[in-house]
């Protein structure tokens, strides 16, 4: 059994630069020191992430304690959302739709489908490299929700608005012969993003 704790990132900023590449604020900062905290007793192993910063940012105080190395993988990174501008009321109405079909995408942009084979194909991974182990996993909110489609099939629209605003989020998951036999939430802070575009 290989036990992994999904890390979704802290508050980001996109006032400094442009998606994908922003950081996180101030407080989201100060905010992946209550991630390095949770996680300090959990024996982990190896810390991944998305090779996105405001990712990099939320599991690194973590591991710098722990003397271990953040390894990058750009496979986690969030959902490109491409010109969902045109044919959407909103960027509600686009998330909405991608979670409610997951072949549903904007041209230039990325599928449900797309992002879960691609984030499933490094958890698969990972969970096969430390089998009896525990690790960290820096990922992001949409990507996060693909993996847990992939182990909860009933997850949906409603399961994630509730984690949408959690910056960051702990997720414990203990993956055994490929499906999930326990869950928990580890760490759950509220935080809006200073831009509602980017609610992922």
């Amino acid at each position: 059994m290989t036990t992994v704790y999904f890390v979704r990132h802290a508050q980001p900023d996109p006032s400094s630069g442009n998606n994908p590449e922003f950081p996180l604020t101030a407080q989201g900062q100060k905010d992946a020191l209550l991630v390095r905290d949770v996680l300090g007793d959990k024996d982990i192993r190896a810390v991944y992430s998305s090779s996105y910063i405001r990712a990099v940012m939320t599991v690194e105080p973590f591991a710098q304690s722990k003397g271990l190395e953040v390894i990058k993988e750009y496979g986690l990174r969030e959902r490109t959302a491409g010109k969902w501008q045109d044919g959407f009321a909103d960027y509600a109405e686009y998330i909405s739709r991608q979670i409610n079909d997951y072949s549903c995408k904007a041209e230039g942009g990325e599928s449900l489908d797309e992002v879960q084979q691609r984030c499933m194909a490094v958890v698969s991974r990972i969970v096969d490299a430390h089998d009896g182990e525990a690790v960290a996993v820096g990922i992001h909110g949409m990507a996060l929700s693909t993996v847990l489609k992939y182990f909860f099939p009933h997850f949906g629209e409603r399961d994630f608005l509730q984690i949408v605003d959690l910056m960051p989020l702990v997720l414990r998951l203990d993956i055994e012969d490929g499906k999930a036999v326990k869950y928990g939430i580890e760490l759950a802070v509220r935080r809006d993003y200073p831009n509602s575009y980017l609610k992922m």
